[in-house]
C-alpha cells in the first residue's frame, strides 16, 4: 500500500468517526441542536430578503431594473452608444484567438489563403471559421482555416457545404 493510499484510508476512516460523533451529540443534546438550528442560514429567508430589497431600493437598483423594463428603446439606444465610443476596448476583449494561435494557422496552410490561392506578400491574411461561431462552431485549430481578406468578408457567416 502506497503512502497516499493510507493517508486516504486514514481520513476516511477518522472523517466517519467524526461524523458518527456528531450525529451522537446531536441526539443527545436535542436543545443545544436546536439553537444551532435557530442560527442557520434559512431562518427567517423572508426577512433577510426584504432587507436585501430595501438595501438595493436605497441604492436604486430597483429604479434601474424598472426603468430598463419601461423603456427598452432607450435602453437599446445607451448600449449602442457605449459600443460604438469604447468600440476598440470591447473588440479587444471579444478577441477569442490569440496571436500564438493565429500564426500556427497561417503556418500551418503556409501563409496561402485556403479560397483563392493567393500568398502572405501580396495580400492581408485572416484566419476564418469553417463552421460559422454563428451557427455554433468552436474556436478550435480545427475549425479555422486562412482566408485573405476579400475570400473573408465575402464569405461572412455562411457555411459552404451548404452552397
Amino acid at each position: 500500500m502506497t503512502t497516499k493510499e493510507y493517508n486516504k484510508q486514514y481520513y476516511l476512516k477518522h472523517r466517519k468517526e467524526e461524523i458518527r460523533k456528531s450525529i451522537e451529540w446531536a441526539r443527545e443534546n436535542p436543545e443545544k441542536t436546536k439553537i444551532i438550528n435557530n442560527r442557520s442560514y434559512y431562518k427567517n429567508r423572508a426577512e433577510r430578503l426584504e432587507k436585501k430589497k430595501k438595501y438595493y431600493k436605497n441604492k436604486g437598483y430597483l429604479k434601474l431594473a424598472e426603468y430598463r423594463k419601461n423603456n427598452p428603446e432607450k435602453v437599446a439606444k445607451w448600449k449602442r452608444d457605449y459600443y460604438q465610443r469604447h468600440k476598440e476596448e470591447i473588440k479587444a476583449k471579444q478577441r477569442k484567438t490569440n496571436r500564438r494561435l493565429r500564426f500556427d494557422i497561417l503556418n500551418r496552410d503556409n501563409f496561402t489563403c485556403q479560397y483563392c490561392g493567393r500568398k502572405a506578400p501580396d495580400v492581408v491574411l485572416e484566419i476564418d471559421h469553417i463552421y460559422p461561431k454563428s451557427l455554433g462552431g468552436k474556436n478550435v485549430p480545427e475549425n479555422y482555416k486562412t482566408a485573405c481578406v476579400d475570400c473573408n468578408s465575402g464569405k461572412r457567416d455562411i457555411l459552404l457545404t451548404l452552397l
